[in-house]
């Protein structure tokens, strides 16, 4: 890398790295559900290597055999298991996974002879709260952002050994590497104007080759198959059946433009100065535009797209700003929004997030006297399964992965939640040979104090341990 690029990169990286890790420090609660099993499961995969079977969830999906689609994220994942407190760890992966992302937007825009890159990289800190909170949850979706902005770059200046081998880590990495092929597709389309100019159909072949080639070369095939089936296709189109996690949903508009305003300004201010100006936008602004439009049309469709559809509506915004010859000076208000969308977003975690020991004394009891857990919420596995890896339990990680191995069981949990079991204690032990309950539903435990097969042993106040006679 030439030194400006260099110096561009290692400002950025410090800036940002620092903005993050105090954003961190500043609550003790991991931003999302699922950073406790991403680190914990680090953690096992450094102990036993990797697994091929996923024995803490016997009914489901995974009784016949795991599917680890991040394989490599958990693998990178395993130097900050290193800690007498994994929950330090999964923090500061997310400091260093959001800082490589916003380190190479700005690099992507050196190279392409954006101004003051620098300053652009906080634009998109600035540009949309919800997209600081993504940043700020301990999972996949920083590292993807980031390999998916270089392969954009590597698309566009058609460097197809280095695309190949990042599209298979991509692959390894994360199934949205998928996306890594409509993304050279648009570096290939349209052809400079004056017909001397071909369609570059190479580096699409390059990324869809080497993709699949990621997502097939895994111990883990064919049933990534299935598993791609049942978590992006049954889950989303039946979420009506099916209970999914907030970011599936859609947001509405008034929402959507809160969230982004910022970054709504910048592009729209940019395209203003463009139409006014003139310009014929260059082939790469012609493909950021492509996927900006593209990824808010699926922003608007699930709301976790904005992790993507902001960065590559700012990278638009950018390069029509170049285009146009429009001085960065337009954008020295950024550094304060950045601020300020900090301190919100780290609000938002407060306000979403449940306290982070809640279940902590409940773990360790089970840690000390294992066995199998019957808990009817989904979202509360993560937090077992990281205090209480030596136990099994009921349902995780998604709710299609039971409903598709075992609809009865699945309608039986949905029930209870609905209170309308009040034999938990039956269920229990029928459907799960249960030897603990774990229900942090405050109806749940109501119901659960006058069931006689069920013994309290913990009660926290949020959270419940009962024993099953």
């Amino acid at each position: 890398m030439p030194r400006p690029e260099l110096t561009t990169a290692a400002v950025v990286a410090l800036i940002t790295g620092v903005w993050f890790a105090a954003l961190q420090a500043a609550d003790p609660r991991l931003a999302d559900y699922d950073a406790w099993f991403h680190i914990r499961y680090a953690w096992l995969l450094r102990q036993h290597g990797p697994w091929m079977d996923f024995p803490w969830m016997p009914h489901t999906f995974f009784a016949e055999g795991w599917v680890d689609h991040q394989f490599l994220y958990h693998v990178l994942l395993i130097p900050f298991t290193y800690v007498s407190d994994l929950r330090v760890g999964a923090k500061a992966s997310a400091v260093a996974f959001s800082t490589l992302a916003v380190t190479v937007f700005s690099v992507v825009l050196h190279r392409r002879q954006v101004r003051w890159p620098v300053l652009w990289a906080l634009v998109l800190l600035a540009g949309s709260r919800f997209f600081v909170v993504r940043m700020l949850m301990p999972r996949t979706q920083a590292l993807s952002l980031a390999l998916l902005l270089a392969g954009w770059l590597l698309a566009v200046e058609r460097r197809g050994r280095a695309l190949a081998v990042l599209g298979v880590a991509y692959g390894w990495t994360y199934h949205v590497a998928a996306m890594l092929v409509p993304t050279a597709l648009s570096t290939a389309l349209p052809p400079d104007p004056g017909g001397h100019d071909r369609v570059r159909w190479a580096p699409v072949a390059i990324a869809a080759l080497a993709v699949a080639a990621g997502l097939v070369l895994t111990p883990y095939f064919p049933r990534t198959v299935t598993y791609f089936w049942l978590h992006a296709v049954e889950k989303v189109s039946n979420q009506g059946g099916l209970e999914v996690g907030a970011e599936w949903f859609p947001i509405n508009s008034r929402l959507l433009l809160l969230h982004t305003a910022p970054a709504l300004g910048v592009g729209l201010l940019a395209i203003g100065a463009a139409l006014m100006r003139g310009v014929k936008a260059r082939r790469d602004t012609l493909s950021a535009l492509i996927l900006a439009v593209g990824w808010t049309g699926l922003a608007l469709w699930s709301q976790k797209w904005i992790e993507m559809a902001v960065p590559f509506a700012l990278l638009a915004s950018a390069l029509l700003a170049r285009d146009a010859g429009l001085h960065p000076g337009w954008l020295l208000w950024a550094p304060i929004v950045m601020l300020w969308n900090g301190q919100q977003a780290v609000q938002h975690v407060r306000d979403t997030v449940p306290a982070p020991d809640r279940l902590a004394t409940i773990g360790a009891a089970l840690e000390a006297s294992p066995g199998a857990v019957f808990h009817p919420d989904w979202t509360d596995f993560s937090e077992l399964f990281y205090y209480a890896p030596s136990c099994t339990f009921t349902v995780g990680l998604d709710p299609t992965f039971l409903a598709s191995a075992d609809p009865a069981r699945y309608r039986l949990i949905d029930a209870m939640l609905d209170g309308k079991v009040p034999d938990i204690s039956g269920a229990a032990k029928a459907g799960w040979q249960a030897d603990w309950v774990v229900l942090t539903s405050a109806p749940l435990r109501t119901i659960a104090a006058e069931d006689p097969g069920l013994e309290l042993v913990i009660d926290d106040g949020e959270s419940t341990l009962w024993r099953v006679r």
